[in-house]
């Protein structure tokens, strides 16, 4: 699901940038109050990314969209050819325990983002724009911004991430980065003028200016924390896809009974 977390960041109005952004500065480079830095933007990634904003959304759509994106896969259609009705038993099965992985990495989420805003804000604009997310305005806005982004064609990219039909599709691209920008616009819409308010000021404000500045950034993290080599999430995902085959093959196996 290598950009559902990209795509949660409009939630938190922070336009998502498909350009790898360059690393954090080298530690030569960095600043005295770097450490200060990334801990207070670890913690203002954690309001802007809340654990159950995230994994909710992103099981939400899992349980919506991933048997369909799996059926659409041509690799994962020779698997069901091989396995009738191996789809949706994985699609199923593997819910559970990549919830459990998720929720595991989520403060190495949190830690990628505050590095990366460390990286563009000082703490002063961290901390201003910690008071704007963390407050009732900031976390509405967030909320609905989840509700509002169709995080559906990310389930499928992620699918496909995992497979050679990973070419690039610009077109597909651009797509997606519409239907986030419009989502932006609906929750924008949806909030009261007082929240509007807040927003407007916020973004104008020296923190606003900042964080949208780390907007690629913020994007290049979350994109690299979900699409890098993970050995636990390999090994469980495999072990349930095992599971499902000698589950079928089981099946399969057994006498057909006859009156």
């Amino acid at each position: 699901m290598s950009v559902i977390i990209a795509a949660l960041l409009l939630g938190a109005g922070v336009q998502a940038e498909p350009a790898k952004a360059a690393p954090p500065p080298a530690v030569a480079a960095r600043p005295a109050d770097w450490a200060l830095r990334v801990e207070r933007g670890t913690a203002l990634a954690q309001s802007m990314q809340p654990e159950d904003v995230v994994i909710g959304a992103t099981m939400k759509a899992l349980g919506q969209g991933l048997a369909k994106s799996l059926h659409d896969n041509p690799e994962i259609q020779q698997i069901e050819a091989s396995y009738p009705g191996f789809i949706d038993r994985y699609a199923a099965a593997a819910q559970p325990p990549l919830e459990k992985l998720f929720r595991k990495r989520m403060p190495e989420l949190w830690g990628r983002m505050g590095e990366a805003l460390a990286a563009n804000m000082t703490v002063a604009e961290i901390d201003q724009a910690a008071t704007f997310y963390a407050g009732a305005a900031g976390q509405h806005m967030i909320r609905l911004g989840t509700e509002n982004v169709d995080l559906q064609p990310y389930v499928a990219a992620g699918v496909n991430a995992g497979t050679s039909s990973a070419a690039e599709n610009q077109a597909e691209k651009e797509k997606m980065a519409k239907g986030m920008t419009g989502a932006l616009f609906a929750t924008l819409g949806a909030m009261s003028q007082g929240e509007r308010d807040a927003f407007s000021a916020f973004i104008v404000s020296q923190a606003g200016r900042a964080i949208a500045k780390a907007g690629p950034s913020l994007t290049a993290a979350s994109e690299n924390w979900m699409s890098e080599d993970d050995p636990d999430a390999t090994a469980a995902m495999a072990s349930v896809a095992q599971g499902v085959m000698l589950d079928l093959q089981a099946s399969k196996a057994k006498p057909v009974r006859t009156k």
